[in-house]
């Protein structure tokens, strides 16, 4: 049975939300993970099985290639996500789709984990760790709150896959007390509110609404 873990099964709601739907939709067989029953036990999983942790963390790297091929096989519909008018263009939505994988997400990840879903499962947040990691984020913040005085979304004037991989970690991460950090950047604050109150994202966030749980219940 294909398993879709919570990350793809966002993206897959997300993309549903285009002006067409997609004329394959996903096989009958997948399944959204049921994350509370797998993760109770988290680290009694880890301690027999260290390559479960790696695949864990290889989630959002494979979240990220179904996106992006998403986006490519169906750009002639919707919402046009990949900003690919020129090699300039291209080059420039690479680039900020590198700085989100392996600047941003390595602390809000963190974060995310230490903040939202330890305490889901009676394991108790490390502080230290937060204080470290809000460090971090900050520092890529204050590079967005620059980069985000010059365009209205980071990669271009329109919205596009980099804003897109954002939303996971933004979502989990503003209701937390982390999300002051978005807050007390005014760019960065109006990026981050118009980015999450699109209408295909709250439908991916809703479980009654979102496209993946319809299929399931037909």
């Amino acid at each position: 049975m294909a398993i879709l873990s919570q990350p793809t099964q966002g993206v897959s709601s997300l993309f549903s939300m285009r002006k067409d739907s997609l004329t394959n939709p996903l096989p009958s067989n997948c399944k959204p993970v049921n994350t509370k029953v797998n993760l109770s036990s988290l680290s009694t999983h880890l301690v027999k099985s260290p390559f479960l942790k790696i695949e864990i963390l290889s989630c959002p790297v494979k979240s990220r290639a179904i996106t992006q091929y998403i986006a490519y096989v169906h750009s002639p519909r919707g919402t046009q996500l990949l900003n690919l008018q020129s090699h300039e263009t291209m080059a420039i939505l690479t680039m900020w789709m590198e700085i989100e994988a392996h600047q941003f997400d390595p602390p809000a990840s963190k974060l995310t984990w230490e903040q939202v879903i330890k305490p889901l499962y009676g394991l108790e947040t490390d502080h230290t760790v937060v204080k470290e990691n809000e460090a971090n984020l900050e520092k890529v913040l204050n590079v967005y709150e620059k980069r985000l005085q010059e365009s209205r979304f980071l990669a271009c004037n329109s919205f596009t896959l980099v804003d897109l991989h954002h939303l996971p970690n933004i979502q989990y991460l503003l209701g937390t007390p982390t999300k002051r950090l978005f807050k007390n950047r005014p760019k960065v604050h109006k990026w981050v509110d118009e980015i999450t109150s699109r209408e295909a994202w709250k439908m991916a966030c809703d479980q009654e609404k979102s496209w993946f749980n319809k299929q399931r219940r037909n």
